[in-house]
């Protein structure tokens, strides 16, 4: 009965929070900017790995790999390999932005737009972060 009632009590301290989302200049204020396709701010003292991102909707190729390897021979495991690549972008949903991955792998391969929606349907893409 306790746990309920904590739940409603901190709901709307929650939601009263959500008013108070700091702009990307005061979340970033202090923080190095690094240069690259993606450009980020490291914040080492909260552990956070913030992107900045401009292009929302741009589709982008995402893949990951190791920077080294994992020392054991049975693992396949070798530095500088990609992984799967997969088509992305991002989407910003409320306060968030997400990392989409598209689905590519099944397609209806006709200009029917209700098997194309089917397929669309059937294979969903995901969301990665």
């Amino acid at each position: 009965m306790t746990l309920a009632l904590w739940l409603i009590l901190a709901v709307p301290a929650a939601a009263g929070s959500a008013d108070k989302i700091p702009t990307p200049a005061q979340r970033t204020a202090g923080l190095e900017r690094r240069e690259g396709f993606v450009p980020f701010y490291w914040d080492a003292r909260a552990g956070q790995l913030l992107l900045e991102v401009s292009d929302v909707g741009r589709e982008l190729l995402y893949g990951a790999g190791l920077a080294g390897g994992a020392g054991l021979i049975e693992a396949n495991l070798d530095r500088g390999r990609l992984g799967d690549l997969g088509v992305c972008r991002f989407e910003r949903v409320g306060p968030r932005v997400l990392l989409h991955q598209l689905q590519t792998t099944h397609r209806s391969g006709v200009a029917d737009r209700e098997r194309t929606r089917a397929v669309e349907e059937s294979f969903p893409s995901s969301i990665l972060a």
